[in-house]
């Protein structure tokens, strides 16, 4: 699906997973000013810096550290929403499916995918929503203007917390 309508075609940032950022050439197209800031994230810096000086871009590129541990690595729209979130007043997200039973991914240029099932993500998307942070727009989602007003009390996310710190130690 693309979120042309939804988000328009002017961005400032562009955060690229290593897999993304091996089809540069097709993603720098899609910005059309050749001004879009591309961040990689990335564990192999030197590979993707000589594969960066192989394309002819225009686009700062700048390379983020992505920790390799293995499934408690953070996902790439996890760390664009940390990155949103550290800069923007406001942030929605669009084409983060967050349903459950959701086998498909979409990446904004290519097709739906079968695909992995990241519940760490989803989980921390919907947390994000319910206090307020964060507005997702998802095309699985049967009302996609409903605005989410139940926010749970300071109370119960300290006893969801706690809840959650003790299994963690069992």
């Amino acid at each position: 699906m693309n979120y042309t309508e939804f988000v328009g075609k002017k961005g400032s940032f562009r955060l690229l997973n290593r897999g993304s950022a091996k089809a540069l050439d097709k993603v720098i197209e899609l910005d059309e000013t050749r001004k879009e800031v591309l961040i990689i994230k990335t564990t192999i810096h030197d590979i993707m810096n000589k594969m960066i000086q192989e394309v002819p871009i225009n686009n700062p590129v700048y390379l983020m550290l992505g920790a390799s541990f293995g499934s408690a690595a953070k996902g790439t729209g996890l760390k664009a929403l940390e990155f949103a979130l550290s800069i923007c007043e406001s942030v929605d997200m669009y084409g983060f499916t967050v349903d459950p039973g959701y086998k498909e991914w979409t990446r904004y240029f290519s097709e739906s995918r079968q695909g992995h099932t990241p519940l760490h993500g989803r989980a921390y998307y919907q947390m994000m929503e319910c206090l307020g942070l964060v507005k997702i727009h998802s095309p699985m989602r049967a009302d996609p203007s409903r605005v989410v007003h139940s926010v749970p009390s300071h109370s119960t996310i300290t006893a969801a917390r706690i809840a959650s710190e003790k299994l963690l130690r069992i």
